[in-house]
């Protein structure tokens, strides 16, 4: 399989575009795997475009279907390259609309998954639940989602994280309402799911979830600090300065 436009991405973005990004993810501590699915908006930019490519990395991939029909559609994911993961190749040529959602379902890797750090209880600062992290700059936003992996595709996204109870979970993006309840299993265990929303386009790699015994000190109206209980306050202490540096910002830019 040949790169795209960008030689670190596979995705074949100047024929088709991602144009939001809605993960709905569990998250497993006790696997180390975080799985479910992912609607992908995206919009032909050549009218004939039968391809849709996406990066990824260790995903194992289950399905993948029309949202609006559920039909399946046909993919491939050809050998595995240590560097820049596996193409997903989606045939859409079935597809006949110009901008359409397509459904992913998958599960992320132990071993592969070089974006997601996780944590056992002994490794925290409070030592009694685990805690995972995600760093995808500069092309592992793939190893937890398929996506056009490149800063040649800036979108939206919405992202919904289920987690075990009592545990926190933070994304770059604004919360929607509270933590939800619900009961994924029939074995008594209670889970939280979290639902984040960014509206300014960005690229995959900004994509960022934690999920632990966090909490979130505020600094002002538009900042704030998520770390565990111990750290929290010196967290907060380092970046006292955050709303301050986002004024002057605003005001070199003239953005609000």
């Amino acid at each position: 399989m040949s790169l795209g436009k960008d030689v670190h991405s596979y995705s074949n973005f100047d024929e088709v575009i991602i144009t939001h990004i809605y993960p709905r993810l569990v998250v497993d501590f006790q696997r180390r795997i975080i799985h479910g699915y992912v609607d992908l908006s995206v919009e032909r930019k050549v009218a004939d475009a039968k391809l849709l490519r996406l990066d990824t990395r260790g995903l194992s991939i289950e399905r993948v279907h029309a949202k609006s029909t559920n039909a399946a559609l046909p993919w491939t994911v050809p050998k595995y390259h240590a560097h820049l993961g596996s193409c997903l190749e989606i045939d859409i040529s079935s597809i006949k609309d110009q901008s359409f959602v397509v459904q992913i379902h998958y599960a992320t890797s132990r071993t592969l998954s070089g974006g997601i750090q996780w944590f056992a209880p002994v490794q925290t600062a409070g030592k009694q639940h685990p805690f995972v992290y995600t760093q995808f700059e500069a092309i592992l936003a793939r190893s937890m989602i398929p996506c056009q992996d490149t800063p040649a595709v800036k979108a939206p996204y919405t992202i919904e994280v289920t987690c075990p109870d009592p545990l926190v979970v933070a994304c770059s993006g604004t919360q929607v309402g509270s933590a939800e309840r619900v009961d994924l299993y029939e074995d008594g265990k209670h889970w939280l799911r979290y639902t984040f929303d960014q509206k300014m386009p960005i690229p995959a790699y900004l994509i960022a979830m934690a999920c632990g015994a966090i909490q979130r000190k505020a600094m002002g109206p538009r900042t704030g600090v998520w770390a565990e209980l111990p750290p929290l306050e010196a967290a907060a202490y380092e970046y006292a300065g955050t709303e301050e540096f986002l004024d002057t910002a605003s005001k070199i830019a003239g953005i609000p």
